[in-house]
């Protein structure tokens, strides 16, 4: 796809056309170890979906040093704000390279400061993580500023278009499962450990990490039966009795089968994690 934006400190953006693609999957797929599995419920309605605004998104989620731009800037304090990470990954790596659904290893999870990651040089192009839905917003609102256009987290409508990027199959490169190892990071080639952005292939539109490495907060409220009500073109759930917000992607820390487009989950919005960081969007007039 053409890219008319010259890469800045504040990254990439390519820009996506408008377009119609279909959201959900009313199909079966096949796990890694290939066993026939049924879409979850919350996102088994399969529905034609129209985005009819242009816009541009970042490459790539927002890394450490785009993130410290922000903060040096701004003199935002972070060594208050701590994060969940794994703090048993050599334990739990054994049940991630199986099938079972059940794990006789519970995840054990310790905190961190958020600062140490960002003053961290060795994590400067890994995708910043352990930030709520709130910090997210701040930062967009920070950078609207900056490059006087509107920045904002994306839609999740607006997120599984760019993800499948014209792909109709469950994943962004189609169906064959087993090529997950060259496209997103999951828990069978990442040691679930979050890796540096851009280390495997794009999609169709240059987007790179769109799914696996880190989960990525979307502008919406979450509800599991949105599918069964939701508008027809620009989706987005506001229904402020929804108290969670949709996070997308799958991470490192997951199995190959949640790296489809369709998967979705969502989180209360004060949730920070060693797997969730964000992307976003520039709205072009």
């Amino acid at each position: 796809m053409e890219n008319d934006f010259a890469e800045t400190k504040y990254g990439n953006f390519v820009r996506i056309p408008i377009g119609n693609f279909t959201m959900g999957n009313d199909k079966t797929y096949t796990s890694y170890f290939g066993k026939k599995r049924r879409e979850r419920p919350q996102s088994r309605k399969a529905h034609r979906v129209k985005i009819s605004n242009e816009f541009a998104v970042l490459e790539t989620p927002v890394t450490v040093s785009q993130y410290k731009l922000f903060v040096t800037e701004t003199n935002k304090t972070t060594k208050h704000i701590h994060y969940k990470y794994l703090a048993n990954k050599f334990e739990l790596k054994k049940w991630y390279m199986t099938d079972k659904l059940v794990n006789s290893s519970k995840p054990k999870w310790k905190e961190t400061e958020l600062q140490k990651l960002i003053i961290d040089q060795k994590f400067a192009a890994y995708p910043i993580v352990g930030l709520s839905y709130y910090d997210c917003l701040e930062y967009c609102e920070w950078l609207s500023v900056k490059l006087n256009s509107t920045i904002r987290l994306l839609t999740e409508a607006e997120w599984e278009y760019c993800c499948r990027a014209n792909e109709e199959g469950v994943f962004y490169w189609g169906n064959d499962i087993r090529k997950v190892l060259e496209n997103s990071w999951c828990c069978l080639n990442s040691e679930l450990e979050i890796q540096e952005v851009k280390k495997l292939k794009p999609n169709n539109w240059g987007l790179y990490d769109m799914t696996g490495n880190i989960w990525e907060w979307c502008l919406c409220r979450y509800s599991q039966n949105f599918y069964k009500y939701s508008p027809l073109e620009n989706s987005c759930c506001v229904n402020k009795n929804c108290k969670r917000f949709v996070i997308r992607g799958g991470s490192s820390f997951n199995k190959a089968e949640t790296c489809r487009s369709t998967h979705r989950f969502g989180l209360k919005p004060e949730v920070r994690s060693e797997y969730l960081g964000f992307r976003i969007l520039m709205e072009l007039k």
